[in-house]
């Protein structure tokens, strides 16, 4: 039993690391999509407590996994001592899931946009839209319906972002050519991004199995105590 609890312990530590790339923002109005236009979570959001937690899981598990090969040889050699030592260490391991799970819920709804991160990636978005205006479709009617939203022209440099390697496009209106799209449609992404709900939702999923597997571990507990007594009762040591 043990054995499985460890690779589903290691199991969705995995899935948290691989998965959290699966998270991305696409702005409704835009007609054509393509990976320029993608803004993946994993890149604008705060890491260090999901990846924390992600690692720490697939660490417990190996150590659940190791234990699980104790107790076996404990069982096998019918050893009071091997099979002590990996009741203690399933005890301690126990305590360690119930505290993570108490701690991803105190943390859950904590993780959310970094704003140092995200601005660059909106910034480069615009610059590369920009320079493609005149060669890519996706790259066209994005600036256009970003230009048209949001009463803005062109990036960071508004109308001079388009000279003099463009002419500038009918959607960057006359009235909008001094305020460039970088802050007015940075502003929106971070409004409407959702992190904060994708990451949640991932460590709800964790805190469940996390205490999931800490029920279960208490079971394993039980088995290996009464495996000790038995063993003991016997006169094996």
């Amino acid at each position: 039993m043990e054995q499985i609890l460890g690779i589903a312990i290691v199991g969705i530590g995995v899935w948290l690391v691989v998965d959290k790339d699966s998270g991305q923002f696409v702005d409704e109005f835009v007609k054509e999509t393509s990976d320029d236009f993608i803004i993946n979570y994993s890149r604008v959001a705060e890491p260090s407590f999901y990846e924390t937690l992600s690692y720490l899981l697939i660490a417990f598990g190996a150590v659940v996994v190791i234990i699980a090969f104790l107790g076996y040889c404990g069982a096998m050699r019918e050893s009071q001592v091997l099979l002590g030592a990996c009741f203690c260490c399933l005890f301690i391991i126990f305590g360690a899931l119930v505290g993570i799970g108490i701690w991803v819920y105190i943390e859950k709804d904590d993780i959310d946009v970094d704003e140092t991160r995200l601005k660059p990636v909106v910034r480069e978005m615009i610059d590369d839209a920009i320079k493609k205006y005149e060669t890519d479709d996706a790259s066209r009617d994005f600036m256009d319906q970003v230009q048209l939203k949001f009463d803005c022209c062109g990036g960071s440099r508004a109308v001079l972002d388009y000279s003099p390697m463009t002419s500038i496009p009918d959607s960057c209106k006359l009235m909008n050519r001094a305020t460039g799209c970088v802050d007015p449609y940075y502003e929106h992404v971070k409004s409407h991004i959702g992190v904060k709900q994708f990451f949640s939702d991932k460590m709800t999923i964790a805190m469940a199995v996390a205490l999931g597997v800490a029920g279960a571990l208490i079971v394993a507990m039980i088995f290996t105590l009464i495996l000790c007594c038995a063993v003991r009762r016997s006169g094996s040591y």
